[in-house]
């Protein structure tokens, strides 16, 4: 009887809208989020973590360097990553600028059955099949496409947090928000 219940309640309940615009700066914050979520992957640790013990150990094996002078050169490590931060901003703001459609309003309509979105240019249809989980971060929904493929939802988006809410209880629904 219960089951019965949960799938008659979810039998009417209303589909979701959730229209916003980017800025260039709620697209880079998706952006570096998606970035440090992509680093956190296990294997991308291990790799860094192997290159920096290949680096040290064939420093130390081929007597190149005293401690002091790889202290001198690990002072670089700061303003590569200070660099490579700077470029990836730059490149977040030249990809928005570059794709209209970015800039112009998205709507997701969220049912039980599909997921309908519409652009300034498009309209597309996605079955829930497609996504392979979701996130939930401060400003921002994800729905991941693969482990490296995301499409924010801005919460802006949403009309009310009763709708938010809503949204969170259809993507545990179907098993794509953990919590």
């Amino acid at each position: 009887m219960i089951a019965y219940l949960s799938a008659q309640k979810l039998e009417i309940m209303q589909p979701i809208q959730v229209e916003f615009t980017f800025t260039p700066d709620s697209f880079g914050k998706a952006q570096v989020y998606i970035l440090f979520s992509y680093l956190k992957t296990g294997w991308v640790k291990w790799v860094l973590l192997l290159g920096v013990a290949v680096w040290l150990g064939g420093t130390f094996y081929l007597g190149g360097m005293s401690f002091l002078e790889i202290g001198k050169t690990l002072i670089w490590v700061p303003l590569f990553l200070g660099f490579w931060w700077v470029i990836f901003k730059w490149l977040s703001r030249r990809n928005f600028s570059k794709f209209p459609m970015l800039q112009h309003p998205i709507r997701y309509t969220f049912s039980e059955e599909k997921v309908d979105l519409t652009t300034q240019t498009s309209e597309s249809v996605l079955q829930w099949e497609t996504f392979q989980k979701a996130e939930e971060a401060r400003d921002f929904f994800l729905l991941y496409q693969n482990a490296f493929m995301a499409s924010p939802l801005l919460k802006s988006g949403f009309q009310n947090e009763s709708d938010q809410e809503s949204f969170r209880g259809l993507l545990r629904s179907k098993n794509l928000l953990k919590q």
